[in-house]
């Protein structure tokens, strides 16, 4: 914008106009112009920005955008009989060795979202267990089960990035996966050594980790922190393992 229309909208502009008095109507028809631009350029813009808005407003939230993906994942690596190898992390807490889903259950919660459960069956004994689908979401992303019924329930207003590429590394999501996930919750990847060593795992060793705990194991080769609410009980587990080992 011109230096002489912006003058206008200041109070120093009027003041201007106000101690020359004696300005000719040819200036005097120069300044209103200006300012009659200066309003239809201000209208405009203030026009453009509601629009803007407003199509700002309809985009998902993060929660919006990610639940649907674990809800579908959990179903995939609970009905195709994957535990045993990609659920390392739940058979520990759980105590169990092989499971095998044979039904998926919805329970009604109080707070009026459907919470869902897997029927599993222990090998060989027969017996059935419900897994809820928190307990799925945490032992995969090794965040907190809250976590996940603030997700469900769109309440999680403020994810920190460490916690959003928890999830994304629990969930094994692809790279494009995870940049939109962290434009949802506000971030993104910068080119700072943490950041690229995300990128590098989320690329090119994408084949490396099949859940957070597993990425957490190739960050610390890295020398880099590992993820999630639950990652120092995940450390834990490890150790007592291999100590009874």
């Amino acid at each position: 914008m011109d230096y002489n229309i912006r003058m206008q909208l200041t109070k120093e502009g009027k003041r201007i106009e106000e101690e020359n008095q004696n300005l000719s109507d040819r200036q005097k028809q120069a300044i209103q112009e200006k300012r009659r631009q200066t309003e239809r350029l201000q209208t405009g813009y203030q026009a453009k920005f509601e629009r803007f808005w407003d199509r700002v407003q309809k985009w998902p939230t993060f929660c919006e955008y990610i639940l649907p993906i674990i809800m579908k994942k959990n179903e995939q690596f609970m009905t195709l009989d994957i535990l045993d190898d990609h659920d390392d992390a739940l058979q520990e807490q759980q105590g169990k060795k092989k499971k095998k889903v044979s039904s998926i259950g919805v329970k009604q919660a109080d707070s009026g979202y459907q919470s869902r459960y897997f029927w599993a069956e222990d090998f060989p004994t027969g017996k059935r267990r419900r897994i809820p689908e928190t307990e799925v979401f945490q032992a995969r992303t090794l965040v907190s089960y809250k976590i996940f019924e603030q997700i469900r329930s769109n309440r999680w207003e403020k994810p920190s990035l460490d916690m959003v590429v928890a999830i994304c590394a629990g969930y094994h999501l692809t790279m494009p996966e995870v940049e939109e996930a962290l434009k949802y919750a506000g971030y993104y990847l910068l080119y700072n050594r943490t950041h690229l060593v995300y990128r590098f795992l989320f690329t090119v060793g994408r084949n490396l980790f099949h859940d957070t705990d597993t990425f957490n194991t190739y960050l610390m080769f890295l020398n880099e922190k590992p993820l999630g609410s639950k990652a120092s009980e995940a450390a834990e587990r490890k150790k007592t393992a291999k100590k009874k080992a």
